[in-house]
């Protein structure tokens, strides 16, 4: 699932601490077309549609923090190579960010390639919200916002 936290904005991520997070990033292109959005790395091209269900995303509270949560659900086809006409690109720059090693939780930038600027930013973990250590590592993520 994925997790907006609402009170959190884009000049919050910007002065974010997250020096001392485990970090991987990715480059990709995003073709956005009436068919869905499509994927494309190195060497592979993904259709991704979003199906979002009843009760998809609900609201609920985290702390002192407003939370959007995202229970859509994704398909995922491999290997598209038949690209629709008319589309728009994008150039991302993924950055994804834990705590620790294997950790459940991820915290996701996603960048415009060309301008730099953050598009979308949230968490991801799949595992029950009220769990004790789900929210010391939020709170820990959320405490390094200056």
């Amino acid at each position: 699932m994925r997790l907006y936290f609402t009170d959190l904005k884009e000049n919050n991520i910007m002065c974010m601490r997250l020096d001392k997070c485990v970090k991987t990033f990715i480059n990709y292109v995003l073709l956005i077309s009436l068919d869905g959005i499509y994927t494309i790395t190195n060497s592979d091209c993904f259709l991704t549609k979003i199906i979002n269900e009843d009760k998809a995303f609900e609201k609920t509270k985290i702390d002192k923090w407003n939370v959007l949560i995202d229970n859509s659900t994704q398909t995922l086809t491999c290997n598209m190579w038949n690209l629709p006409y008319e589309h728009k690109i994008i150039n991302i720059h993924e950055e994804t960010y834990m705590l620790r090693e294997k950790s459940d939780l991820k915290f996701i930038i996603i960048r415009n390639m060309e301008t730099e600027k953050i598009i979308n930013y949230y968490f991801i973990f799949n595992g029950d919200i009220d769990n004790f250590t789900f929210k010391e590592d939020i709170l820990t993520f959320l405490s390094e916002i200056k």
